[in-house]
């Protein structure tokens, strides 16, 4: 599911999504991590790392913030 800046609600803190960065020198960057706060400035954001041996994906950082200006879209991802 791609969520907007719009529909994007306090719902989904907490859930681990995909966020994608504007296009920079034609290039897009994604991160994996959880949701961990949506703000009318920006949204905060934990990056994770996927472990193979366990098959899902671990917390890996404390949260940043990523204003709305730098974020091109965000997917819900299932908690693999």
């Amino acid at each position: 599911m791609n969520l907007q800046r719009e529909s994007l609600s306090q719902e989904w803190v907490g859930r681990l999504v995909e966020l994608e960065f504007i296009e920079v020198a034609g290039e897009r960057h994604a991160l994996v991590g959880w949701l961990r706060g949506v703000t009318e400035r920006g949204v905060y954001f934990a990056r994770a790392f996927y472990c193979s041996a366990l098959n899902k994906y671990m917390p890996g950082e404390t949260a940043s913030f990523y204003p709305w200006g730098l974020v091109a879209e965000i997917r819900g991802l299932s908690r693999g």
